[in-house]
């Protein structure tokens, strides 16, 4: 138990300031790591590696603290799930595959990345990065680790095909968000300011009738004017529905 404690304070400080793409500290994923690994009945040197498995490839710590900090054993399955500069995802995973404590911790690695980039897609940014990641886990990943995974993988990519089917809820978080009004209709964007004359601009135009947010491009033409800038509460919109 000493260990994993010293492991928690160990990646804590090492992955400091870090977070993760949805805006949580880094710290939270390798902590679930090793809590799910927990569950299932592994030991503590798993445990550790999973608290540890992303301090080589993601901060400044060498694979000798490692040794000094822990011992041989996890620094060595933490060395093989740190991805090295020019490695293939092939000689990556085949890597992994051969050590247990390294198989063990890139499975629920994996499971608790797919989980979390399919969670909240709420524009075609995440949905593209969360679809590149469930294909490259299909292909590399798929059957080499536990039926756990494939599931993981099968209800990933059912969820991708369900929300490619239905607009994104804009990201009603982001600075750039911009509302306004053109032509009588209520619209807001990510991009109004990276728009160009004679170009398309991704927008969503709000229906006050059904309370819904349509994807839709915008065609800038030369009456710019017509376009006014409204000031919106944003807390309230993410309430809305959409289609």
């Amino acid at each position: 138990m000493k260990n994993i404690t010293l492991a928690i304070m160990f990646a804590a400080k090492k992955h400091d300031g870090q977070t993760r793409r949805n805006k949580t500290p880094y710290i939270y994923h390798p902590i679930r790591v090793a809590d799910k690994l927990k569950q299932d009945g592994w030991p503590d040197v798993v445990q550790i590696t999973a608290l540890l498995h992303d301090v080589l490839e993601d901060t400044n710590t060498a694979k000798e603290e490692l040794i000094v900090m822990f011992d041989d054993e996890i620094a060595d399955a933490v060395d093989l799930l740190t991805r090295k500069p020019g490695m293939t995802e092939d000689v990556y995973v085949s890597n992994i595959l051969s050590n247990q404590i390294a198989k063990a911790v890139k499975e629920v690695d994996k499971i608790d990345n797919i989980l979390e980039s399919v969670s909240k897609i709420r524009n075609d940014a995440d949905y593209q990065f969360a679809d590149h990641y469930v294909r490259k886990a299909r292909k590399y990943y798929y059957n080499k680790f536990s039926k756990e995974l494939n599931t993981v993988i099968e209800d990933a990519e059912k969820k991708l095909e369900k929300s490619k089917m239905k607009p994104s809820l804009p990201d009603f978080s982001d600075e750039r968000m911009q509302f306004f009004e053109i032509w009588g209709n209520y619209c807001c964007t990510l991009h109004l300011n990276d728009c160009q004359i004679g170009a398309e601009c991704e927008c969503w135009t709000y229906d006050p009738e059904t309370i819904t947010w349509n994807q839709c491009k915008l065609d800038i033409v030369d009456n710019y004017g017509d376009i006014t800038l409204i000031s919106v509460d944003k807390s309230v919109l993410p309430e809305l529905k959409t289609i």
